[in-house]
């Protein structure tokens, strides 16, 4: 029998039913094969080894695309992973969270992480990568395949799919070595082409590609602002008694988790007051400014901000960004024609300058609406007149890009940068993607109040991303603090909520691929009912019924 295959969306072929998709590959791209880190068939994410059966339209997925990025990442992972065994059967990592440019991780049963130490091991990595082992993919009952990965020392992983619901469970196999990971890798080592291990704080950064680029970024990591907060994210999780998701589950499971999300979110509160305290300590305060990217929490965490400055004696007035965007027909566009509503361009930066100036100066000032179904700006009916005890809250995905601030007193001014960090990993060798905690909450967010559907937010949101890399997160060290606003529970509340969503994603949909691995994320996930969750949470903007609404 014979195959009509469409690669790529455009070069149409013949083959054999149970054609390998990796021959396919072969055929048509020789020496660059192992670009190709994945594949897409039929809108779904599946192993380049994988048999087809159907007609079917196959898409490449390489280091150009987001999916071929972590599958790159599992794989380099499930290297070091294997190396360390190698080296040593007592050593064990623990990759605990993204960087900006690699992974950053602990090695457990290790006398001395020095120098020589990590050269063994990148040498060691590389003798597997240049050996091209395979990766196998083997289903296995989930009782087996916790007992597997019990024998092997890797008690996180055996926690996690324990709970899970699945009774078939994937483990990959390498050398005689098995590990459990969520999502594809690929399927021999040879495909990893580069990558750097160097030291960082008490640990370890396994510097790799990043997307649509084959070069590293060794540079040496100078987000102080960023480690200050992940090092409390740290302590956070020490004052909570909570290593990784299984545990959590755990809690969840025995009914033990009300005391738990009130912590989580009195450390939330105490944070919140410390900043507050921060800013009163200096008179001169008259602006503060408030950005993060999309989802972060801008809102909630600025009311409550508010909140605790008055508690200090201070008459905070919250003025949005929002309306400072300029008619639709100023508006900037992409070289698609779209508006390109991420650029900052698409404020009016003059017209800000001058309000600013004016409040600074304690001077009368109208200020601008923004009108978003008519996408036009009109003048406020009143105006503000600024006091002694009065401070401004500027809240804005653009608050800290230097255009809105470089004519103003710099002495006047507070910077506080907002973004949810992924707190808690799911094991030791699978960890949450920061942007994920947002793209959930931005689906949350979009269905309930800007009638959204799940396809059309995961549509959106590379162009979303790609504003944030290029306007956004450049200026997150220029921020005087920066506030986490992730919960460790939050996944556990949202599963329920946001799965439907998911599911509604058509198969013929471009967000079909990634609603497919958000849901298999979110399974591992024992659900929390949202009547646990205070009204004041962050959490509360993206799930409804928020005290602040």
């Amino acid at each position: 029998m014979k195959l009509n295959i469409v690669i790529n969306q455009h070069e149409k072929i013949i083959v054999p039913k149970n054609t390998l998709v990796s021959q396919i590959i072969k055929n048509l791209y020789g020496d660059k094969s192992k670009d190709v880190l994945a594949v897409l068939v039929n809108n779904k994410l599946v192993h380049v080894d994988t048999h087809l059966t159907i007609d079917s339209k196959i898409s490449m997925i390489t280091l150009a695309e987001w999916d071929g990025l972590r599958v790159y990442q599992r794989t380099a992972i499930f290297i070091l992973i294997k190396a360390l065994n190698n080296i040593s059967k007592k050593l064990r990592a623990n990759i605990l969270h993204p960087l900006s440019n690699g992974l950053y991780l602990k090695i457990e049963g290790l006398e001395n992480l020095d120098h020589q130490f990590i050269a063994m091991l990148e040498k060691e990595m590389q003798q597997i990568i240049m050996t091209d082992l395979p990766i196998q993919k083997i289903k296995a009952n989930r009782s087996d395949a916790v007992r597997s990965l019990e024998s092997l020392g890797q008690k996180t992983q055996a926690r996690l799919i324990s709970n899970n619901k699945k009774e078939r469970i994937t483990l990959y196999h390498l050398d005689g070595f098995k590990s459990f990971f969520i999502g594809v890798l690929a399927p021999s080592t040879g495909y990893i082409k580069k990558f750097k291990i160097l030291s960082h704080s008490d640990g370890l950064v396994l510097h790799l590609p990043q997307m649509g680029s084959q070069e590293l970024d060794t540079r040496e990591i100078k987000f102080s602002n960023l480690a200050m907060a992940l090092k409390e994210s740290q302590k956070w999780r020490e004052i909570l008694d909570l290593d990784d998701v299984g545990m959590l589950n755990f809690l969840v499971d025995k009914k033990q988790h009300q005391d738990f999300i009130l912590l989580a979110e009195i450390l939330h509160e105490k944070r919140i007051a410390q900043i507050a305290d921060k800013i009163a300590k200096d008179k001169k305060r008259k602006i503060v400014f408030l950005a993060g990217p999309s989802a972060s929490g801008k809102t909630t965490f600025t009311k409550r901000l508010s909140m605790q400055l008055r508690v200090n004696g201070f008459r905070p007035i919250q003025i949005s960004m929002d309306d400072y965007f300029m008619d639709r027909s100023k508006t900037p566009k992409l070289p698609s024609g779209d508006f390109d509503f991420e650029s900052p361009l698409a404020l009016d930066v003059d017209l800000f300058l001058k309000n600013l100036k004016s409040l600074i100066n304690n001077e009368p000032t109208i200020l601008p609406v923004f009108d978003f179904k008519t996408g036009t700006s009109s003048l406020n009916n009143q105006s503000i007149i600024s006091e002694e005890k009065t401070i401004f809250l500027i809240e804005g995905i653009h608050a800290l890009n230097p255009l809105f601030s470089k004519s103003l007193d710099q002495e006047r001014i507070f910077k506080i940068y907002i973004s949810p960090l992924a707190e808690l990993p799911l094991d030791s060798h699978n960890i949450i993607q920061n942007s994920d905690t947002r793209l959930l909450r931005r689906i949350l967010r979009d269905h309930q109040f800007r009638n959204y559907s799940a396809a059309d937010t995961i549509r959106r949101w590379p162009e979303v991303r790609n504003g944030e890399t290029k306007y956004i997160i450049p200026f997150q060290e220029d921020a005087d603090v920066y506030f986490n606003t992730a919960l460790l529970y939050e996944f556990s509340v949202i599963r329920d909520k946001i799965e439907p969503l998911l599911d509604a994603v058509l198969p013929d949909q471009t967000g079909y691929p990634e609603a497919l691995r958000l849901k298999a994320f979110l399974s591992f996930f024992t659900p929390i009912t949202l009547d646990k969750i205070p009204s004041h949470s962050i959490l509360r903007e993206f799930i409804g019924d928020s005290f602040f609404d």
